[in-house]
């Protein structure tokens, strides 16, 4: 099984520390690997305490379906077939701020949470760590 390394890990929190800067908003990141295991983790000084559990949180659930967390929250709806997931698992978080870390061949080796902020915030957040991933993946 491919896992995203301690190294790129360290890299990922590093990208999303230096977003929540410019957006003036402290973050906490989650890095963890393809068996849902966590890498790396680091908070921002000034990050709420409630952002470190959402922040691995969220990179569990997108890991554990390999899709951004909004996405899972939009089809977990009232009426959907997986309505309700969320009590399943205590681990599971359905808004906005984790995705999936996908190597260019598509293999998913980990995910990334962030949390800190606003929705909003924590998504922009977690698409600058993406794109930092994507980055390192072409060898930027």
């Amino acid at each position: 099984m491919k896992n995203v390394s301690h190294a790129t890990a360290e890299q990922l929190i590093q990208a999303g520390f230096a977003k929540g800067v410019e957006l003036e908003c402290p973050v906490s990141v989650a890095v963890i690997d393809a068996a849902r295991d966590l890498v790396a983790f680091g908070r921002q000084d000034g990050a709420v305490q409630i952002s470190i559990d959402l922040a691995i949180k969220k990179a569990y659930t997108a890991k554990s379906f390999d899709l951004p967390t909004d996405v899972v929250g939009s089809i977990a709806g009232p009426g959907s077939p997986i309505y309700g997931i969320e009590g399943t698992d205590p681990r599971l978080v359905l808004f906005g701020g984790g995705i999936p870390l996908k190597e260019r061949s598509g293999d998913v080796v980990g995910a990334i949470g962030v949390s800190g902020g606003p929705v909003e915030v924590d998504e922009e957040v977690a698409a600058a760590v993406v794109q930092c991933f994507e980055g390192m993946q072409r060898g930027e």
